[in-house]
């Protein structure tokens, strides 16, 4: 009699725990595919890009023709299109999403850069980081918009992009675009958020990397943008 019961109540905990278990997956499920993805996706709260380019547009006004030279002599050859091996070239390093910054869906660029550029890229995003620390603003990181262009992809931003240049700094994979108009929270959640005091605390970095020499700036109020090239 012992025997039967003890089974019977096994039973009847196993079927308790598969309930649990399947209401934990389905909880997961609504969790992953609903509520996450909309907090990702809320809005930020608009932004003033006439007060920032009072500020920026002077103080980072590296000409596509100055940023063109450092590019043409540290960068790599322009390349036609994607079906280019980018990854067995000993020039590229591919950029992926790290804890310092994260990498916008790319519409018009392949994830790479010289080693350089990558090294510029990644001083950019633990400085920030430090930074907004300091600063005591919320935790938040970089976000890339933009990096190595084809031939193929400049024409093709071209008509949609009237002041796309031919002759792309981001042809060198020398150039990358972090936007100022967003930056991605460091918590689970990870949406985005915007402040004038973030823009300031990344402006503030640009500009002691652009004194050292290791960078040219220009703000692009169109693209909303820094528009960033190595010059090593």
């Amino acid at each position: 009699m012992v025997k039967k019961k003890t089974k019977k109540n096994l039973k009847q905990q196993r079927q308790r725990w598969f309930l649990l278990a399947a209401a934990a997956a389905v909880v997961a499920y609504i969790l992953m595919t609903t509520i996450l993805p909309a907090l990702r996706s809320r809005k930020t709260p608009p932004v003033n890009d006439g007060s920032l380019s009072s500020r920026y547009n002077s103080l980072f006004n590296d000409m596509n023709p100055t940023q063109l030279q450092a590019a043409e002599k540290y960068g790599i050859t322009p390349v036609k299109d994607r079906s280019y091996d980018f990854d067995s070239d000993s020039l590229l390093q591919e950029i992926s999403p790290c804890k310092y910054y994260d990498i916008d869906e790319l519409t018009h660029s392949v994830p790479y850069l010289t080693q350089p550029a990558k090294d510029l890229l990644d001083d950019i995003g633990l400085m920030f980081r430090q930074k907004v620390d300091e600063k005591g603003l919320e935790s938040c990181k970089i976000i890339v918009t933009s990096l190595l262009r084809t031939k193929a992809d400049v024409a093709r931003l071209q008509q949609v992009n009237a002041n796309a240049t031919s002759n792309s700094t981001h042809c060198y994979a020398t150039t990358f675009d972090i936007t100022y108009q967003r930056f991605r929270l460091t918590g689970l959640i990870g949406g985005t958020t915007y402040s004038e005091q973030l823009v300031e605390a990344l402006a503030e970095v640009l500009q002691q990397l652009r004194e050292k020499g290791r960078c040219y700036v220009r703000f692009e109020r169109n693209q909303h943008c820094f528009h960033i090239t190595s010059r090593d």
